[in-house]
């Protein structure tokens, strides 16, 4: 196993299932980096309090207790205030869906989805991995989607510099 910020990533053929918890840990003591579409939306309508600015870029606000800014206890379990527009690094979380093995066990991270390859991770420390052989569940319904949020935002990506290309 990999690190990625300190945390262990495994490929995916380790993992059995995904469920998030609400348990919130992924919301605390992480510096959330903004794209900047994402900035541009947020910034705006939750002020400037909500995010602050980096040596390059902006993240979501961390307050002092180290709880991401938009994250609220509801019960036992905690929501993000901002789910329906939550960030990229957000919505990936615990997965990594990239194009070339980063952390190794290539024969293990590899998924194939239709006629592309991807290399798919997960962060060891998300409560809502369930390692085991992978499930069809997971296999069928869980990964496409994450693949689905990986491929929105390269295409984003394409069209930006595409657009950005064309002044």
């Amino acid at each position: 196993m990999l690190e990625a910020n300190g945390f262990h990533m495994i490929p995916w053929k380790l993992v059995e299932d995904w469920e998030c918890k609400f348990c919130g840990k992924c919301c605390i003591n992480h510096k959330v980096p903004l794209l900047f579409e994402e900035y541009a939306k947020i910034e705006p309508r939750y002020g400037p309090s909500s995010v602050e600015p980096g040596e390059r870029m902006f993240y979501i606000r961390l307050l002092h207790d180290g709880k991401c800014f938009f994250l609220k206890k509801h019960g036992e379990k905690y929501l993000c205030r901002i789910h329906d527009e939550k960030p990229y690094v957000c919505r990936m979380f615990p997965f990594r869906v990239l194009r070339v093995p980063k952390y190794g066990n290539e024969e293990l991270s590899e998924f194939k989805y239709g006629t592309k390859v991807f290399y798919i991770y997960l962060n060891r420390g998300c409560s809502g991995v369930k390692l085991g052989n992978p499930s069809m569940r997971f296999v069928e319904k869980v990964l496409p989607e994450f693949i689905k949020i990986y491929a929105n935002k390269e295409a984003n990506e394409k069209l930006l510099l595409k657009s950005s290309s064309s002044f």
